[in-house]
């Protein structure tokens, strides 16, 4: 029965969401096969072009800034937004890459600063269980990943995503 409602949960899904997991698909063999200095260049690109294509997007961010900020210009309130765009590129394609570091410990130490260890140390010393918890910024999914990296048992929780084969995809690299 679990594997009928399985074929039958497939079925049921979208045209749009099957054609988004398709382009998932793609961009996570081409980040996948590339250095990650390459893949993050290619990310930030994909960021840019998609600033350029979801423009409502685009005026979106740069509503919320200008609300933000008034004080800042209109240029100053473009390029934060392309840096953004890119940088959610890049986000993008690191996370797609997320399980690799489990295989390379040190990546962590070459790609990423380490600051504030002996808190959670600390924390951990006291053996009343420790929660972290963070907001939905710069690449917040390596916050999920570098505790369980560095041998302390770890888990997340995440808001499913809208497209449930891409939710599938990015709940089992977390797991990874």
């Amino acid at each position: 029965l679990a594997g009928f409602q399985e074929k039958r949960w497939v079925m049921t899904i979208s045209f749009r969401y099957r054609i988004e997991y398709g382009a998932l698909r793609v961009f996570a063999f081409l980040v996948r096969s590339l250095p990650r200095q390459t893949a993050c260049k290619l990310g930030g690109r994909l960021g840019i072009l998609a600033g350029m294509v979801l423009t409502g997007r685009f005026r979106l961010a740069e509503d919320n800034l200008r609300r933000a900020f008034p004080g800042w210009s209109r240029r100053k309130v473009r390029t934060v937004c392309w840096s953004n765009f890119q940088h959610v590129g890049i986000s993008a394609a690191e996370m797609l890459r997320l399980d690799l570091l489990s295989r390379n410990k040190a990546d962590l130490k070459n790609y990423y600063r380490i600051h504030g260890l002996e808190h959670l140390q600390q924390a951990e010393a006291m053996q009343r269980g420790v929660i972290l918890l963070t907001g939905h910024l710069g690449f917040w999914e390596i916050g999920n990943h570098i505790p369980s990296v560095l041998g302390y048992p770890c888990s997340a929780l995440a808001k499913p995503m809208k497209n449930p084969l891409a939710d599938r995809y990015f709940r089992d690299l977390r797991q990874t």
